[in-house]
């Protein structure tokens, strides 16, 4: 036969098990109980003929102050002057029930309510227990109550709990009662703690990519630069130098000008910073302006901004117009180094024609005065010519080499310069390039991670919703259930009911 809980389990479908369940056996244990208490007084209320149906017997006591726990009492028997227990049925009187207030009656002789052996009396004291007149002395006159059981056992006496099959003091036909009831309070349980957990997400969200950093470095553009401007300076020194002679000396020699002035008789370009560029004639003794052009001013600082553009700025756009901008200087400039150079050469042409000149003069006064210094003269004239046309070709060997050593260092640094330019900006796109990419990929993952979080999000509230339109299902059904139960259990004691108490329910 299935114990209790397997019964109660097959008509409400739910599971108890140990102490995680609602109800837990403990508590399952408790509604059993309490339903045959139920049972009881529910039937016994509809159908009080019916009560030696829950009959339960004390045992023998030879004291007043049977404690039966409050249980309503059936009857009360007493012994009379012989061993109740061993002699039967006719040792033992019935004892009739008499109010507190009676005891001292049933104990006085002469009272018309005095209480014999033969017909004994019983009261209930303040405190439940029961008390039977004659009081008991211990000589075989002990006595026993029969009342409806109020606490519920097993049929082989144990206490009654979920593994329980059988009821004792109780009739077999309203067992099933019992079982219903402990199924009711069983859902009353179940629903009661039946709810919805707290939508509470697991899912972590992926942490945000961090801003991309980007790094640029110029290299030796800096030094490059610097490197360009003093060979364009060294380049101008060079060119301010006067003839020199075979030892790398300047040379003293040099033809003079028509005041004696043999310092400058040649044409020297001078590059000045300022408001314009002039070239100085030394002969004249003045500067004639080469040009006006504002783009011109304070050249020297053009590399400066060059590198202020990349080191600074990073805009290669502008940087590239001011390496143009510093090309059309350096183009200019050598123009107007070869119209210097052309300058000097009509200079050095005047100062032959002139030398020419006054060697003819000298000749003919010469030939007039004294025919013997005709020789000398030429003499003269022929070291002179000689002096002249070698300082003349040191001038033009000195200037044509600084000249061309200038083009050439200048040219160079432009070409370092720009080669450092554009090593240094292909070095900050490669570098610009690589950083995009890696963030781009850093972009990429944190994507891919998004997605995942937003799965995990969908899924963690999809598995939310199914548990809330199962847990309602689950509660429609149980409350369903609960009313069929609790009908079932009211119509079995309406059914017991006298008619016309049915009628009134």
């Amino acid at each position: 036969m299935a114990d209790f809980q397997e019964q109660v389990m097959g008509i409400t479908g739910l599971t108890i098990d140990g102490s995680s369940t609602a109800p837990s056996r403990s508590e399952f244990s408790t509604f059993l109980n309490d339903g045959v208490i139920d049972v009881t007084n529910r039937w016994l209320l509809v159908r009080p003929q019916d009560i030696e149906l829950f009959v339960r017997e004390s045992s023998t006591t030879a004291s007043n102050g049977l404690d039966i726990g409050g249980a309503d009492v059936i009857s009360v028997l007493r012994e009379a002057g012989a061993d109740g227990d061993t002699d039967g049925s006719s040792a033992w009187r019935p004892c009739r029930k008499i109010p507190a207030s009676m005891q001292s009656r049933v104990v006085d002789t002469e009272s018309l309510n005095f209480a014999s052996k033969y017909n004994p009396a019983y009261a209930i004291d303040n405190n439940g227990g029961i008390n039977v007149y004659p009081i008991p002395d211990g000589t075989d006159d002990g006595f026993r109550a029969y009342y409806v059981n109020n606490a519920p056992e097993e049929t082989d006496g144990t206490a009654l709990d979920h593994a329980s099959t059988g009821i004792k003091y109780f009739p077999k036909n309203k067992v099933y009662l019992v079982v219903i009831y402990a199924g009711i309070k069983s859902l009353q349980s179940n629903l009661g703690a039946t709810g919805i957990s707290t939508f509470s997400l697991s899912a972590s969200a992926p942490g945000t990519p961090s801003d991309p950093t980007i790094s640029y470095s110029n290299g030796s553009l800096t030094s490059d630069i610097a490197v360009a401007q003093d060979a364009i300076v060294v380049a101008q020194d060079s060119i301010t130098v006067g003839p020199t002679d075979a030892a790398g000396t300047s040379d003293t020699d040099a033809p003079s000008d028509a005041s004696g002035d043999s310092s400058s008789a040649y044409v020297t370009p001078t590059i000045t910073t300022g408001s314009s560029l002039t070239i100085m004639d030394a002969v004249a003794g003045e500067e004639t302006p080469l040009g006006t052009d504002a783009d011109y001013d304070n050249w020297a600082q053009w590399f400066n901004v060059l590198g202020e553009l990349i080191e600074d700025e990073e805009d290669s756009e502008l940087a590239q117009a001011q390496i143009g901008k510093i090309q059309a200087f350096i183009q200019a400039f050598q123009a107007e180094v070869q119209d210097a150079s052309a300058a000097m050469q009509a200079t050095i042409q005047d100062a032959q024609l002139a030398t020419q000149a006054s060697i003819a003069n000298a000749s003919n006064d010469v030939s007039t005065n004294n025919a013997s210094m005709g020789t000398l003269i030429q003499a003269s004239v022929a070291n002179a010519s000689n002096d002249t046309q070698a300082s003349i070709a040191k001038m033009q060997q000195s200037t044509s080499a600084a000249t061309t050593k200038m083009v050439q260092s200048t040219t160079a640094a432009i070409q370092k310069m720009s080669l450092a330019t554009n090593v240094s900006l292909q070095n900050a796109a490669k570098t610009l390039e690589a950083s995009i990419q890696d963030y781009s990929q850093e972009i990429a993952l944190f994507q891919g991670e998004l997605g995942k979080y937003q799965a995990q999000i969908g899924a963690e509230i999809q598995a939310y919703q199914q548990e809330i339109a199962e847990k309602g299902t689950e509660y429609q059904w149980m409350t369903a259930r609960l009313k069929d139960l609790k009908e079932e259990y009211d119509r079995a004691f309406l059914l017991a009911a006298p008619k016309q108490q049915q009628a009134r329910a």
